[in-house]
C-alpha cells in the first residue's frame, strides 16, 4: 500500500499536500482578525446566538447584508462546536482545500489530467492565495463555485443536464461574493466562443437551469425580506454602505481638484486596475506563455474574458480604490490565473504538447527546466507567508488587542461601546459595538441613553474629526486612558460621566 502510494506521490502532489499540510496547521492558531473577516465571524456568532432574523440595530443590519455563504458555513459547524474562531479558520481553509480540487477539475476538463493537476500547484502555492485563505474572507468559497460553475457549463455543452448544476453554483458564487455574479458572462462567453449559443437556447436543461439558480436564492430572498422589507434589500443595503472609498481626488480639503488633478487621480485608478495581472507572482512567464498560446482557442479566449471583465469591472465600480484592494477584489479571477499559469508549467515542463505549441516555447528559456520552476513555486509561496505576516502584524490589528480586553472586563455584557473599529471590537469583546457618531448631537443622545458603557477611539482607523474634537471638548465624556505607539496617542478609551 505505500509502495502504491509512493508512486502516486510525484513531486506537484508533494508540494501540494506539503503546503497545504503547513496551511492547515498554521490555521489552528488564531490570527488577528481584519475588519472584512470580523464582520464574516461575528455574522456566524449572530447566527448561532440570535438567529436569522436581525433584533439589532443598523449597524448589525450592515453585517447581516453581507454575503452570507461563508459565515453560514461557518455557523454550521458552530452547531457541533460551539462559536471559535480557530472553528472559523478551519471552516476557512477546508473550503480553500475545496477550491483547489475545484480548480484540478476545471484544468482538466478545459485541457488534460496533467493540466489540471499543474492548476491546482499553480493555486496552491499562489502568492495572493495564501493571504487570503490564512482567515476568513468570502473570496474563498467564491474560488469553489465559480470554478465549478465554469466547469458545470463547460460539461452541458456535452450533457445539458450539466445545466442544472450550473445555475446551483452560479447562485453560490453571487452568494460568495456579490460582485460574483458576473462570473454569468464568462459562461456565456464559452457558450458563444463554442458557437453553441442556438443549441443551448432550444435546451430545455438551460430553463431548468435557470429555475433552480433562483430556488438556490429563494431562502436568501426571503432572509432578505423579514430582515429589510425588501426581496433585495440586502444588496440595497450593503451596496449603500460601501459607497466610501479609501482614495479621493480631493488632495486638499474642501478644495475642488483641478482637472489635472482629476485626470492624474483616475490615471492612477486605471494603473491600479491593470496591476492585478501580475496576481500569478514568480510563476507570470508561465501565465504570460500560455496565455499567448490560448488565446485564440475556446478555452483560453474564455479564461482571459474572465480575468479581463473582473479587472474592468471592479475599475467602474470602485475607482477610488486602494492598491491593495484591486488585488483583493480581482483574487474572483484567481481560478483562472491558476488554469492559465498550470497550461504554461504544463506546455513547458512536460511532453504532452507537440506540434505548434512545441516550436512556439522550443526557445523559451523555461523550457525543461524543473528546478527552475520549483524554486519560482517556492519564491511565490515565500512570498505569500511574508505577505500574511504583513498583513497579521499591522499594528492596527494587533495593536488594540488588549485594550478590546479591557474593554470586556470594564464593561456589562448589556452595555454598548461606541468605536470606529466596531467589527473587531465586538469580536473580542462580546458586546454590542456601534459606529460612533459622526454628528455630536447624535453622540450626546447616546451617551445621555445610559447603555454606552464605553467610547473607543483607535486612530489606526478613520474617525469623524468632529467627534473626536466633541468627546476631547465636552463636559459629558472623561478621558479615560490614552494608549501610546510610537510616542503618538493612537488609542483613547472615553467614558460618558
Amino acid at each position: 500500500m505505500l509502495e502504491t502510494l509512493r508512486s502516486k506521490m510525484d513531486w506537484i502532489l508533494t508540494i501540494i499536500v506539503v503546503v497545504n499540510g503547513i496551511r492547515g496547521v498554521l490555521s489552528a492558531f488564531p490570527v488577528p482578525l481584519t475588519w472584512d473577516e470580523a464582520v464574516y465571524a461575528n455574522l456566524a456568532n449572530d447566527f448561532y446566538y440570535f438567529g436569522f432574523f436581525c433584533h439589532q440595530p443598523l449597524q448589525v443590519l450592515l453585517d447581516f447584508a453581507r454575503v452570507p455563504l461563508l459565515s453560514f458555513t461557518i455557523y454550521l459547524a458552530y452547531l457541533v462546536t460551539t462559536p471559535n474562531i480557530i472553528v472559523a479558520q478551519m471552516v476557512t481553509f477546508l473550503i480553500s482545500l475545496a477550491g483547489i480540487y475545484a480548480v484540478y477539475l476545471l484544468g482538466k476538463e478545459l485541457y488534460n489530467e496533467t493540466v489540471g493537476k499543474f492548476s491546482a500547484l499553480a493555486l496552491t502555492c499562489g502568492l495572493t492565495f495564501l493571504i487570503i485563505c490564512w482567515g476568513i474572507l468570502s473570496e474563498v468559497p467564491f474560488i469553489v463555485f465559480s470554478s465549478l460553475f465554469l466547469l458545470f457549463v463547460v460539461r452541458a455543452q456535452r450533457n445539458p443536464k450539466y445545466y442544472v448544476l450550473a445555475g446551483v453554483s452560479l447562485t453560490l458564487s453571487f452568494l460568495s461574493r456579490y460582485p460574483g455574479a458576473l462570473i454569468l458572462l464568462v459562461g456565456l462567453a464559452y457558450v458563444v466562443f463554442s458557437k453553441s449559443v442556438k443549441r443551448t437556447l432550444k435546451s430545455p436543461w438551460l430553463y431548468l437551469g435557470i429555475l433552480c439558480a433562483l430556488l438556490t436564492a429563494v431562502p436568501w430572498l426571503y432572509h432578505s425580506k423579514m430582515n429589510t422589507g425588501e426581496w433585495l434589500g440586502f444588496i440595497r443595503v450593503f451596496f449603500t454602505s460601501t459607497q466610501t472609498w479609501s482614495r479621493t481626488p480631493y488632495v486638499v480639503p474642501f478644495i475642488t481638484p483641478t482637472p489635472l488633478q482629476f485626470i492624474l487621480f483616475y490615471l492612477e485608478s486605471v494603473a491600479y486596475a491593470v496591476l492585478p495581472i501580475f496576481i500569478p507572482g514568480f510563476l507570470f512567464s508561465y501565465f504570460y506563455i500560455a496565455s499567448k498560446i490560448e488565446r485564440e482557442s475556446v478555452a483560453g479566449k474564455t479564461l482571459l474574458f474572465w480575468i479581463l471583465m473582473f479587472m474592468v469591472a471592479y475599475l467602474l465600480l470602485m475607482p477610488n480604490s486602494r492598491l491593495v484592494d484591486f488585488f483583493r477584489y480581482n483574487q474572483t479571477s484567481l481560478p483562472a490565473f491558476s488554469v492559465l499559469t498550470g497550461l504554461g508549467l504544463a506546455i513547458l515542463l512536460t511532453n504532452e504538447f507537440n506540434g505548434n505549441i512545441l516550436k512556439r516555447v522550443q526557445k523559451s528559456f523555461l523550457k525543461g527546466k524543473r528546478n527552475l520552476a520549483v524554486l519560482l513555486l517556492m519564491l511565490n509561496v515565500t512570498g505569500g507567508f511574508i505577505g500574511v505576516y504583513v498583513v497579521r502584524s499591522d499594528p492596527g490589528l494587533t495593536q488594540p488587542l488588549g485594550v478590546y480586553e479591557y474593554l470586556k472586563y470594564t464593561t456589562y455584557p448589556w452595555q454598548i461601546i461606541l468605536t470606529n473599529v466596531y467589527p473587531m471590537a465586538t469580536h473580542y469583546t462580546d458586546r454590542l459595538c456601534l459606529w460612533i457618531p459622526n454628528i455630536p448631537s447624535w453622540l450626546d443622545d447616546w451617551a445621555n441613553s445610559g447603555y454606552v458603557g464605553a467610547i473607543f477611539v483607535s486612530l489606526f482607523r478613520y474617525v469623524p474629526i468632529t467627534t473626536l474634537l466633541h468627546l476631547e471638548t465636552s463636559p459629558l465624556y472623561q478621558r479615560e486612558l490614552v494608549i501610546y505607539y510610537q510616542g503618538l496617542p493612537y488609542m483613547i478609551i472615553y467614558r460618558p460621566r
